[in-house]
């Protein structure tokens, strides 16, 4: 006798069951995909749509994010047509239209998360640059709002009058701008820019302030934490994994916690030291053992003979990618100067050093890091590890051991890095970035208007050359580049 199926199994009763709980107890009863996957289900009526609305959100992260996605970016879901991106997009625009009506109708703006969500809204779904302005009266009210300029994905041409135009039509006394940028990049400077050259007074009365939100978040097993900065990140790494592991070295003792940290701290400072003299064509393993030579001095520099010594103690330790060596007059110093060829990536490169190298900030600085760490002694290194992988591992330099400590504290993280605040939701924005009681704000000055304008002239004005020729003599000295 055949088993009889009862036709509450499968997409109907299923759907029927989300709809019942819905109407019993509203959005609060489901889950985030439930809600997709209910929606889902009055355009695509013969099909399970629970596939479709999960993989939407493991796509774009949020039901918000998924109402806001363009036509193109829908369609790339297996399983979504022209009509669900269609009804997306109607669903979007009624929020749109329902946030403008209470918007316009209250009697002041609330506070910074009301101005989040009517940005998301208005800004979030356009794939170019835009502008749009919210003008107020002194109570905080709605007078008008609207889109002031519109660009491409990375570029978007403002003309002030346009901005301050509505503002005088409405009586408007207070402005908010709201900008998106597409193409993720900071549009701080660009904002520096418009209020120095249009809005001067702001920033000579001292009302100009720049928000600083956090870099990272960090979610550690069930802990979730804000990080401001690469230095921050770096330490919160570096502590979490010298918690993990202790270090013996080769006479046998045993370096843990704090020690351990400040070592391994310092080799990472030796290897940025080591980075700036490779930008000045100085090969870095020759600048590490001139530096850490603790017989060479000036005096080398004034004997033929004495450099040769010198030489020859650092082609030993160099080993065959040294191609040679050779002295040569330096008569600025009136005796001579070094000039080692070595080999690498199949060319030969020269390093010239003379006695001026003994005046070098960076080169005292790198031999009194190398005196600090002389603890560690000589490579190979044992690291025993505390974590649930607890096992020992033998470590070849000082640089292995700083990527393991590294690789031990990123291990179990993870680690959101935040290019924009229009990555974070509401409530991470204000309590991150906005409230009073833990915000962190800088007050723009200047100090020298002159110099600035001159700055601003060459680095964000009409003429290609001058910047060109700014970016190729600084290029080499350029840090915490965020591209």
């Amino acid at each position: 006798m055949k088993k009889q199926i009862s036709n509450k199994i499968g997409p109907t009763g299923h759907r029927r069951r989300l709809k019942e709980r819905f109407l019993k107890a509203g959005r609060k009863a489901l889950a985030d995909y439930e809600l997709i996957e209910m929606l889902l289900t009055y355009s695509r009526t013969r099909i399970d749509t629970k596939p479709i609305a999960k993989s939407l959100l493991q796509r774009y992260k949020s039901i918000f994010n998924v109402l806001q996605q363009s036509r193109e970016r829908l369609l790339d879901i297996k399983g979504i047509g022209p009509e669900t991106a269609t009804l997306f997009h109607v669903v979007h625009a009624c929020l749109t239209r329902a946030m403008e009506s209470v918007f316009e109708h209250q009697e002041a703006v609330s506070g910074p998360e009301e101005i989040f969500n009517f940005a998301r809204l208005h800004i979030g779904p356009h794939t170019t640059e835009c502008l749009h302005a919210i003008y107020l009266d002194d109570t905080r009210r709605v007078l008008h709002h609207q889109e002031v300029a519109m660009g491409t994905v990375n570029r978007l041409p403002l003309y002030p009058r346009e901005v301050l135009k509505p503002a005088l039509i409405h009586n408007a006394t207070g402005l908010i701008i709201i900008h998106n940028h597409p193409d993720g990049l900071h549009i701080r400077t660009l904002l520096l820019t418009f209020f120095f050259r249009q809005m001067r007074e702001l920033i000579e009365r001292g009302y100009l302030y720049i928000a600083q939100p956090p870099l990272f978040k960090v979610m550690d097993r069930k802990k979730e934490l804000y990080i401001n900065n690469e230095e921050e990140m770096k330490n919160y790494i570096l502590e979490n994994g010298v918690s993990k592991l202790s270090l013996t070295v080769g006479n046998g003792n045993n370096i843990t916690g704090s020690r351990l940290l400040n070592l391994v701290k310092k080799v990472m400072k030796i290897e940025t030291v080591l980075d700036r003299f490779e930008k000045e064509d100085k090969n870095r393993t020759v600048m590490r053992i001139f530096a850490g030579d603790p017989v060479f001095s000036p005096d080398d520099f004034k004997s033929e003979d004495a450099l040769l010594k010198v030489a020859k103690r650092t082609s030993k330790a160099i080993g065959e990618r040294l191609e040679g060596y050779r002295m040569e007059p330096d008569p600025e110093y009136d005796g001579y100067k070094l000039i080692l060829d070595y080999r690498m990536k199949g060319q030969i490169f020269s390093t010239i050093l003379d006695r001026e190298i003994f005046k070098s900030p960076r080169f005292i600085e790198i031999k009194d890091l190398l005196n600090q760490v002389s603890t560690l002694g000589e490579p190979p290194y044992t690291v025993v590890t505390d974590d649930e992988d607890k096992g020992r591992k033998e470590l070849t330099s000082m640089t292995a051991l700083v990527e393991y400590v590294t690789a031990m504290g990123q291990k179990g993280l993870t680690i959101q890095r935040y290019k924009g605040l229009g990555e974070m939701n509401p409530e991470q924005l204000w309590e991150t970035t906005m409230n009073p009681e833990k915000r962190t704000l800088l007050q723009v000055r200047v100090d020298d208007f002159v110099t600035a304008d001159e700055i601003f002239t060459t680095l964000m004005g009409d003429h290609v050359e001058p910047r060109k020729e700014f970016i190729y003599k600084n290029a080499l000295y350029a840090s915490n580049l965020d591209v």
